[in-house]
């Protein structure tokens, strides 16, 4: 009998191997599986790509021999991108092109004699999602003699980065007698040929892209006039725009440390515009003036020069503190270098209103409606600042924290308080400067009149 209990222990012994070695072999299976599957899935994405290829071949094939089917004047300046549906095939999308070049060679070129093209190479490209890459094929076409009428000339758009390299890839609009669009090659070229004399307007555009008055789209230099069977150059200058981002601080003076917790010198401050200076003085300077008072502002659109920026606030040239202070950017932040496509911030100081306002009895006079409004000679008249005093009655920004900050310049100065609804104590006084940022020994003071000397209108 103890026999049998034996070989039972070891039969039960062996149930557990068994079921190891079923398991490894279904793990086995699932993995030649897996395996078989993936050469099969590799297998037939290599087939629907050769078969994407051929048919993207033949179309483009067929788009060849339609522009070749063409007339030469159809053909100038010719392009048009469509969506071909191929039965159980997807859809492919053909673009067709053609330019014109200056010799057989096929060589890309701006051509700047005075003779017009010779050839024009008829370009197709087809693309596919199951493609790669797209197929492309391209052929030249000669016009036959007398294709064109002699009434005919060449205009060439050609467009640079800041450097004066070509920028390819830039969207040209021309319009006049004839209005066409085309993309520059890779000289930065747009060559419209064979178009009626006249003259034309031009304008450039590529996404993100300004010119050096920060436009988009840009502006061609001179007016462009086709004259029959000549070309016409003009130049364009694009590039990668450019992002400035200012803050803004003030200095508060001896005189008015009290207001600032008894401390003096540099704290934050609030700005309504800036103004970005180009370095070099023939350019353009770029206002923001997005209203309300900001602790930063930010330009995004601003040219790439290489100089690079003076920054200020205000709104206008008047504001520019190195009008008076001398050698103000060499011992003082407001300079700014920039490069295409890349942001970068700056410092900028204000200048302190140092103004006092005080009752008729001479008292400090808080909670005043003050409006500083540039001067017509020092200041900028569109700068108009509406702002308030605080418990020592300083021109101050509202909103509670001690800011005197404002643009540089000289201000004419209003200050009411109402009487009644529609009566105010009001005085006005005019040229007050800032124009410094430290050494300011006491403010101007302003001094409410009496009340028997009323007004009906508040600063505005």
């Amino acid at each position: 009998m103890g026999r049998p209990r034996h070989r039972l222990r070891r039969l039960g012994a062996e149930d557990g191997f068994a079921l190891i070695e079923v398991m490894a072999a279904a793990v086995l299976l699932l993995v030649v599986s897996l395996a078989t599957l993936a050469i099969f899935d590799t297998s037939q994405q290599v087939s629907r790509r050769t078969r994407a290829r051929t048919v993207g071949a033949d179309l483009a094939q067929q788009d060849q021999d339609r522009m070749r089917g063409m007339r030469a004047f159809d053909l100038s300046n010719y392009h048009w991108s469509h969506t071909v549906a191929i039965p159980h095939g997807g859809s492919y999308t053909v673009d067709s092109r053609a330019d014109w070049i200056r010799d057989a060679s096929g060589v890309e070129s701006c051509t700047v004699n005075n003779s017009q093209a010779d050839y024009l190479r008829i370009t197709s490209t087809v693309s596919n999602s199951a493609m790669t890459k797209p197929v492309t094929m391209a052929s030249l076409v000669a016009p036959p003699v007398a294709a064109f009428d002699a009434n005919r000339g060449t205009l060439t758009v050609k467009v640079t980065d800041r450097d004066g390299d070509p920028a390819p890839g830039v969207d040209v609009a021309i319009a006049g007698p004839t209005s066409l669009g085309d993309t520059t090659n890779s000289l930065g070229c747009a060559v419209f040929s064979h178009i009626p004399v006249g003259t034309y307007s031009a304008t450039t555009h590529k996404l993100g892209f300004v010119d050096p008055n920060g436009n988009d789209p840009g502006a061609v230099t001179g007016t462009p006039i086709v004259t029959a069977g000549k070309v016409t150059v003009v130049p364009g200058v694009l590039d990668d725009a450019a992002t400035v981002s200012a803050t803004f601080d003030t200095y508060v003076n001896a005189y008015a440390a009290a207001s600032n917790g008894g401390t003096t010198g540099f704290i934050a401050s609030q700005a309504q515009a800036m103004i970005a200076d180009p370095a070099t003085a023939s350019d353009p300077s770029q206002p923001t003036s997005p209203g309300g008072w900001h602790d930063s502002l930010s330009d995004p659109a601003l040219f790439p020069f290489a100089a690079g920026y003076s920054v200020y606030t205000g709104r206008c040239a008047n504001a520019d503190p190195s009008k008076y202070i001398s050698n103000y950017y060499a011992s003082n932040p407001g300079t700014v270098a920039t490069d295409p496509g890349v942001a970068s911030s700056v410092a900028v100081h204000q200048a302190p209103l140092p103004v006092q306002v005080k009752n008729a009895l001479g008292a400090v006079q808080a909670n005043a409606h003050v409006v500083a409004t540039g001067s017509s000679s020092g200041g900028c008249p569109t700068d108009k600042l509406t702002l308030t005093t605080d418990g020592y009655g300083l021109v101050t920004h509202p909103g509670g924290t001690f800011d005197p900050g404002v643009p540089f310049g000289s201000y004419d100065v209003c200050v009411d308080v109402p009487l009644t609804s529609t009566t105010w104590l009001r005085r006005t006084t005019t040229g007050v400067a800032a124009t410094a940022l430290t050494g300011i020994s006491s403010p101007t003071v302003i001094q409410l009149p009496a009340s028997t000397t009323i007004s009906t209108a508040p600063c505005s």
